[in-house]
């Protein structure tokens, strides 16, 4: 029997991520993802042995997750909510009779909702973090000789991408964030095991990373529509980024490109939006070396910003201690 296709499907999934948990399951799913590895590596020994004889083979697997809510934090502390109306997680792998192969891993996340709330209130009515957006992320291997992988594409593309809070809403984020590194940097039972203990680890990653010899060659895209940061409070402020391109090419450890996007930043005044900035294109280039980076940003406009006494007026009566 030869199975070249998965799908499986899952309804109104609800998922709860606490420190506790975190920590918990965090070596477990490691271990999983080692194993998960070593299988496949078995799996495509044999896959090529058998293309050897016959013909080119492929394998696809999708997991269908719709909807999907994802809350991070404690019941009866903060809590961060994430909704997706549909989410598509699809992994094929190629191999061919000349012993190469291509490995992808897609994921599509549609209708992104995120939220920000003191205790988690079914019935309630909250103001969304995070306003809604698709967006899609692809990882690519070529390999070589059975499997060994040679070269990696990672692709990112996201459509508008807002996030609106407040002050408190701003702290609440900030507290479940340290919460979940305090608790996975807390000791364990019997040995003290820190975050960058592990992080010294050899474990599974989605970046191949080679730390000798040429490396493994790396490109990364990524293009957002758009990206707005804005606060809420008696200091309202908006932050915007249209046009978000960036390609970088190299190896993990050696590796150029550049960012390209028009900024721009608004305040509101009395429900009437001003400009600080006027919308400037802009350019981040950077040059990473093993024991250096080396970042550039230049534009070929003039910075033109507005600075009017309402906004001096609502920064002077801010309370910066609310972030």
């Amino acid at each position: 029997c030869h199975v070249d296709e998965v799908e499986i499907d899952f309804h109104a999934i609800v998922l709860r991520i606490t420190p506790t948990t975190l920590k918990d399951c965090s070596k477990g799913l490691r271990r999983i993802l080692e194993l998960v590895q070593l299988v496949t590596k078995e799996m495509e020994l044999k896959v090529h042995d058998v293309v050897a004889k016959e013909s080119d083979s492929s394998l696809l697997f999708k997991v269908n997750l719709q909807p999907l809510t994802l809350l991070i934090g404690r019941h009866d502390q903060a809590v961060i909510q994430i909704m997706s109306a549909a989410m598509l997680i699809m992994f094929q792998s190629v191999e061919n009779q000349n012993g190469s192969g291509r490995k992808t891993l897609h994921i599509s996340i549609n209708d992104l909702l995120g939220f920000a709330h003191e205790v988690l209130q079914p019935q309630q009515q909250h103001q969304k973090a995070l306003g809604s957006t698709n967006m899609e992320f692809r990882v690519g291997y070529g390999t070589e000789n059975c499997g060994s992988v040679v070269s990696q594409d990672i692709y990112l593309d996201c459509e508008a991408l807002p996030i609106r809070l407040s002050p408190k809403e701003f702290l609440l984020v900030q507290r479940v964030v340290e919460g979940i590194k305090k608790r996975l940097n807390s000791p364990g039972q019997g040995k003290l095991h820190s975050l960058q203990q592990y992080q010294h680890r050899s474990r599974p990653s989605l970046l191949r990373y080679q730390e000798k010899g040429t490396g493994i060659m790396t490109n990364i895209r990524m293009e957002i529509e758009q990206f707005s940061f804005q606060l809420d409070s008696t200091l309202s402020v908006q932050f915007i980024m249209d046009k978000v391109k960036g390609r970088f090419e190299g190896c993990l450890s050696a590796m150029t490109g550049d960012c390209s996007a028009k900024v721009a930043g608004n305040h509101c005044h009395k429900g009437e939006w001003e400009a600080i900035i006027e919308p400037l294109p802009i350019t981040l280039s950077v040059d990473q070396m093993p024991n250096e980076v080396a970042m550039r940003v230049f534009t070929k406009q003039d910075l033109k910003a507005n600075i009017s006494s309402s906004l001096l007026k609502d920064y002077l009566n801010f309370d910066f201690s609310q972030v």
